[in-house]
């Protein structure tokens, strides 16, 4: 009897612990609630749109070579290459006031150079983030799109993003507007390292502010950030069938509803680092087949929430209980060993009963 409760006992001591080194291996991403728009560019609908929360499913759509693979969403440099969603009236990518766009992206200059003037995120008659010529530092500035004509600035420390060229990096822009001043400011920035941590890993780019004209009643007579263009991403929205010499690789694309901190940018920012990005666009995946699965139109209605969603991201510290030995060793490397040897203990206790 008593070898019989210590055979029990090692099983559940064993099973506790699988237990608890899985619980290791995988960290929870607790998306942030006002996440309207989420393009991933995984699974079998790289192209779709994975956020739950909004009121639009806006899937991306590839044109000219835009491409995907393996998970990295790829724009050459040449003419008509891009990605598009639908920004109509009623989707979530129809008015940009007041809200945040967040891009895991790698951008570098085609063929080592480039002269045009190039986006890398745009909306027609709303906003766009462009780029300079690469002998003006490929200095960046934001536009927005107010009282009938394109307004914005340079960076604030010229050439931040242009040291950053063709390296991974988290780009954030805010777009906030107060119904009192009718004051709309544009503020951008970008990471200092590819996972940001902290706040403190960001860096200012640019911001820009211009005032809404109104009318006698206070209300502004012309859209603020709002249009019924597509969202671009690697083009400029006035030049998409231009060649403007500027490759742009995408990881991850968010939307919120909400200007964030940048806290909150950087707890909701991808965890694992991109591998190599190969420059060859064989193997990909093409607009055909990666439209959001059993839709017919770019954009649907989603169910209505605002709840945080909680993910399961097993990416990251995937070594955690493969380092601890053992039980949580295999465990934590997937292994079915492990699983063979807790069914082995429950086998060797099912026949200890059996005596």
């Amino acid at each position: 009897m008593k070898k019989l409760f210590a055979i029990l006992l090692a099983a559940l001591t064993l099973i506790t612990m699988c237990v608890a080194a899985s619980a290791t291996t995988s960290t929870a991403a607790t998306y942030h609630s006002s996440l309207v728009t989420h393009y991933d560019f995984d699974g079998e609908t790289p192209l779709a749109d994975k956020a739950t929360g909004g009121v639009s499913s806006d899937a991306l759509t590839a044109n000219g070579d835009a491409t995907v693979n393996d998970g990295v969403a790829y724009v050459s440099d040449a003419a008509g290459a891009y990605f598009s969603a639908s920004g109509a009236d009623g989707t979530d990518l129809n008015s940009f006031t007041n809200k945040t766009i967040v891009l895991k992206a790698n951008l570098s200059n085609a063929d080592g150079s480039r002269s045009g003037v190039a986006a890398f995120v745009a909306k027609g008659n709303s906003f766009r983030w462009i780029l300079q010529n690469q002998s003006a530092n490929n200095v960046s500035f934001l536009t927005m799109r107010m009282n009938g004509s394109n307004q914005g600035s340079t960076d604030t420390d010229i050439g931040t993003v242009g040291a950053a060229m063709g390296e991974w990096r988290i780009y954030v822009v805010t777009f906030a507007y107060d119904e009192t001043t009718h004051v709309a400011t544009g503020t951008t920035y970008m990471s200092t390292k590819e996972v940001p941590e902290s706040a403190t890993d960001f860096t200012l780019v640019s911001t820009t502010s211009a005032t809404a004209n109104v009318d006698g009643d206070g209300n502004p007579t012309d859209t603020v950030l709002t249009s019924a263009s597509d969202f671009l991403l690697g083009k400029r929205d006035d030049h998409t069938e231009k060649d403007r010499d500027l490759v742009c690789y995408f990881d991850d694309v968010k939307v919120y509803s909400s200007v964030l901190t940048l806290a909150e940018v950087a707890a909701d920012a991808p965890t694992t680092a991109v591998a190599t990005v190969a420059t060859t666009t064989a193997a990909t995946t093409t607009a055909a087949s990666t439209t959001a699965a059993s839709t017919t139109t770019a954009s649907t209605t989603k169910a209505t929430t605002t709840a945080a969603t909680t993910v399961e991201d097993t990416s990251a510290e995937e070594t955690t209980a493969a380092e601890e030995g053992g039980c949580g060793s295999a465990i934590g490397a997937g292994s079915a060993a492990l699983i063979a040897s807790c069914a082995g203990i429950a086998s060797v206790v099912k026949k200890k009963k059996r005596k």
